[in-house]
């Protein structure tokens, strides 16, 4: 499907997504070696850019396979 959505997708490790260690489940994702942007560095190009991907991702009629149970840590 072509949604005009950039995105870094997780790793598929054993033919799965949730990876549970521990009793804990996790993502994990390539290492990219990008630089996040601070507010002030953002031109009004890329903020439509991010609005319109935004706007895209609520579009979508998304299902997902979570696990059971799941936190979200802080690391």
């Amino acid at each position: 499907m072509d949604n005009n959505i950039n995105a870094i997708v997780p790793l598929k490790i054993k033919n799965k997504f949730f990876i549970r260690y521990k009793g804990d489940y996790f993502l994990i994702f390539p290492y990219y070696n990008y630089v996040t942007l601070k507010n002030n560095q953002l031109t009004e190009k890329e903020i439509i850019k991010l609005a319109e991907t935004l706007a895209n991702i609520h579009k979508l009629n998304l299902q997902y396979d979570l696990p059971c149970q799941y936190k979200k840590i802080n690391i």
